[in-house]
């Protein structure tokens, strides 16, 4: 056994990033500013229809992201966190090797 507890738990252990996916009506470089400056939040990356936030729950929620995009002036269409999973746990805690 590598580890214990809920993915929850073993992702803020590891120091994993959560990625939320977040469509807005209207993407400005000031409000992309206002995000990237956000405790926790490691990456604004936007794309085609959205931006990929690259976050640190143990310093701000996802629910807290969604408020402080709120505070920013973002009119949200879709928010949505990645799904965790436990597969990329394992390799991140076995570096990718297997017995």
């Amino acid at each position: 056994m590598v580890a214990q507890g809920s993915v929850d738990d073993i992702y803020r252990h590891l120091g994993l990033l959560r990625i939320v996916h977040v469509q807005v009506v209207e993407m400005t470089d000031e409000l992309v500013a206002r995000i990237k400056a956000v405790a926790g939040v490691e990456s604004v990356e936007p794309q085609i229809d959205r931006l990929a936030i690259r976050l640190h729950e143990d310093q701000t929620s996802i629910e807290d992201l969604h408020d402080h995009l709120v505070a920013a002036g973002a009119r949200i269409r879709m928010f949505q966190p990645e799904a965790m999973d436990m597969e990329t746990a394992f390799m991140k805690l076995t570096e990718g090797k297997t017995a």
